[in-house]
Parts: C-alpha cells; sequence; structure tokens
C-alpha cells in the first residue's frame, strides 16, 4: 500500500473516491491507483522505467460511485440476488459475483497483513452501524496516536517515499487501495471505459 500512516483514511459514500482514476502499470493486476495520471514515478513511489504506454485512467461518475458502494455492500451482507440484480446478464452476474467477492476477502485480508509489516498496532474492531455489527475497523497506533478507520470501502492516504539503493523516489502523490483491479472495476461496471 506504500501510504504514510498518519495519512491513512478510510474511503466512505461521502468522502475519498475520487472521479479521476489513474493506475500505472496492468489493468488486470493490482489495486492501488491514484487521481492524477501525468504525476511521475518519483511522486507515486515506483521504481520502473517511465512507460507511457502502461497509464491508464478511467473516470467515475456519481452514479457509478454510487453503485461502488452498493455492490460492496451487496457482497458484505452475501445478498447475491441483490448483487445481481445490478446486471442484465444473470450469467455473468453469478461469475463476476463470486469473483468480485474474493477479491475483496484478499483485499481484507491484504489489509491486515500490511499493517502488521508496518509495525503498526492493528487491532480490528466490531463497530455497531445501524444494529449489524461491522468488522472493517482498524485502529492504528505508531506509538503516538491511534486512529480509528473504516476500510470497509477501500484506504487512501499520501503515497510514502521509497528509498532504496536504486533510487530515492519522494512520494507526496494520492493513492487509493480498493478492494478490485481496473478489470473488475470494468466488469462490475463500475466504470465503463479504461483510457
Amino acid at each position: 500500500m506504500g501510504m504514510k500512516p498518519e495519512t491513512i483514511k478510510g474511503i466512505s459514500p461521502d468522502n475519498n473516491l475520487p472521479t479521476n482514476l489513474s493506475r500505472k502499470g496492468v489493468t488486470d493486476f493490482g489495486n492501488t491507483f491514484g487521481d492524477n495520471p501525468n504525476l511521475t514515478n518519483a511522486k507515486i513511489a515506483i521504481p520502473y522505467l517511465d512507460n507511457p504506454q502502461a497509464v491508464h485512467f478511467a473516470n467515475l461518475s456519481a452514479e457509478e460511485k454510487k453503485r461502488y458502494f452498493e455492490l460492496i455492500d451487496a457482497l458484505n451482507n452475501k445478498d447475491k440476488s441483490l448483487f445481481c440484480s445490478y446486471f442484465k446478464d444473470k450469467k455473468i452476474a453469478e461469475l463476476t459475483y463470486d469473483n468480485a467477492k474474493k477479491e475483496l476477502e484478499k483485499f481484507y485480508d491484504d489489509v491486515k497483513k500490511y499493517m502488521e509489516v508496518k509495525d503498526l498496532t492493528i487491532n480490528i474492531q466490531g463497530v455497531v452501524n445501524e444494529n449489524k455489527l461491522e468488522l472493517y475497523y482498524i485502529s492504528l497506533s505508531n506509538g503516538k496516536k491511534s486512529n480509528l478507520i473504516n476500510f470497509k470501502y477501500g484506504l487512501s492516504g499520501v503515497i510514502a517515499p521509497w528509498n532504496s539503493s536504486e533510487a530515492v523516489l519522494i512520494g507526496g502523490g494520492n493513492q487509493f487501495s480498493l478492494p478490485f483491479t481496473m478489470d473488475t472495476l470494468k466488469k462490475l461496471q463500475i466504470i465503463d471505459r479504461i483510457y
């Protein structure tokens, strides 16, 4: 995820899901995005040769953002019929449900693993929300302060610098870690076109 821990916030229906998503690299792998396709590799802390052909972006309308949150809710509530009702072709909807559910569960596992690797104290906490217990909250503590973050819909933050013997990259761009790859967002009809 590569974000500065103190900048990590949960994405919610009220904020943080950008209108523009950009990705450097393939669209069928990886679920980290920026909001500006013109940022340099140094700002997004990617230690690869710059390849303009590998820059992809998509725009999200208000309706597509709404669909994003509603589909994640349907997946988390294990409501396959509600999920499938968003699609015209029911056979494709059922396949999409199974694949999207796997990606969502992998994302939740990856968030937990990432926090442990970064030596942050992580506690998965149950929070009662509208009379339902939700386990998508993490309490991050780096010894100084603790934040309660809802990662149900994804995370956003500022990209941390990356230093190695090969390169020093400044970071500083916005990063969004979503449960889905760009290709899956298209299959879910959350984005209609990848540029």
